[in-house]
């Protein structure tokens, strides 16, 4: 933990990721753990785990137009966008169909909000769709272009640019809060992770070069606690303008620095393995997860118990997550989308 790179944010991304959504899974399990106030704090702290998510995929794709550039000469828009949205997009699609299908069966059906329900999209008109993850990612590709611009003409003064364009970004947010306080209280729980994506943008070019920063492990445990002390017990009065979600993105970041230099520290070793499967996965497990759990609870409940329902969801969830994500890689392979 002394000698820190930032590449380790790289090479355990996966491992993170996966233990990440094994904990969101539990987090959303529908167990009462208020008996156990150590299993119900992990519970609640849950959310911090798609702050981690957001900060990966600013990581990433700066790698991803990296990479482009040198492939493609420059002209790297155009493919990155079709790159990613097929690594996102049918996966979304194939995952919420069953879903919104099950919610409209027996119902008149709007065809134009059905295909928004599938794709996510719908999100943005009333923040009323399981797939909101989805549909802030797909914003944030759209404008990732504009953002690697920036990250690029501010390598010298990265940390000044994060910080400004954060700021912006927290200011515009309090200002919807302000003047459209129905809104923001639907999507809060994704515009106000837009923070974390960017720090991920501008950390990608630390994590690519492999900068170091001693003892930054060490240093974030502090951080954590104080974190999961003020979360766990002022996040009521903080929840005005969003202010707890900053700062569950602010624990992410220090949760995902101190689970990198560990897993860095076991990487090979069947812990890690055991984890890094599971990160192979996570859109689709979080795609269908909640999904599933709420339609087994409504057919299943009065015969089976809550954990036994809980333990099959999960189950259900991770085999339905590698069936689509195969299935779909050999697609994508097979057409050339890869």
């Amino acid at each position: 933990m002394r000698k820190y790179s930032f590449d380790y944010l790289s090479s355990e991304r996966q491992t993170i990721m996966g233990l990440a959504i094994l904990w969101i899974m539990f987090s959303h399990s529908t167990i009462d753990y208020s008996h156990i106030p150590v299993l119900e704090s992990i519970k609640r702290l849950g959310n911090l785990c798609v702050d981690i998510f957001v900060l990966f995929s600013g990581i990433g794709l700066y790698y991803s137009a990296e990479r482009l550039i040198q492939e493609t000469g420059g002209r790297w828009v155009a493919p990155f966008y079709r790159k990613r949205f097929l690594r996102i997009l049918p996966a979304t699609i194939i995952c919420l169909f069953p879903w919104y299908c099950y919610l409209k069966w027996g119902q008149r059906v709007n065809i134009l909000r059905f295909i928004l329900d599938v794709t996510s999209l719908s999100y943005w008109i009333d923040g009323n769709n399981q797939g909101w993850y989805v549909a802030l990612t797909i914003v944030l590709y759209l404008f990732y272009p504009l953002f690697y611009t920036v990250i690029i003409k501010g390598k010298r003064k990265a940390s000044l640019y994060c910080f400004v364009l954060i700021v912006i970004d927290i200011s515009i947010n309090t200002i919807i809060a302000i003047f459209q306080p129905d809104w923001f209280g639907r999507v809060n729980l994704a515009i106000c992770r837009v923070p974390m994506f960017i720090a991920g943008c501008f950390l990608g070019v630390k994590v690519k070069e492999k900068k170091e920063q001693n003892l930054l492990p060490i240093i974030c445990i502090p951080f954590i606690v104080v974190f999961v002390v003020i979360l766990l017990k002022y996040k009521e009065p903080l929840k005005v303008y969003g202010i707890w979600r900053y700062l569950t993105g602010a624990l992410g970041f220090c949760v995902a620095v101190v689970l990198s230099a560990v897993f860095r520290f076991v990487h090979g070793k069947w812990i890690s393995k055991f984890f890094r499967f599971f990160g192979k996965y996570t859109l689709e497990i979080y795609l269908v997860h909640t999904q599933i759990l709420a339609v087994l609870e409504k057919q299943m409940k009065p015969n089976l118990s809550v954990a036994l329902i809980n333990l099959l969801a999960v189950g259900i969830s991770i085999t339905a997550a590698i069936i689509v994500h195969e299935g779909l890689s050999l697609i994508i392979k097979r057409f050339g989308g890869q």
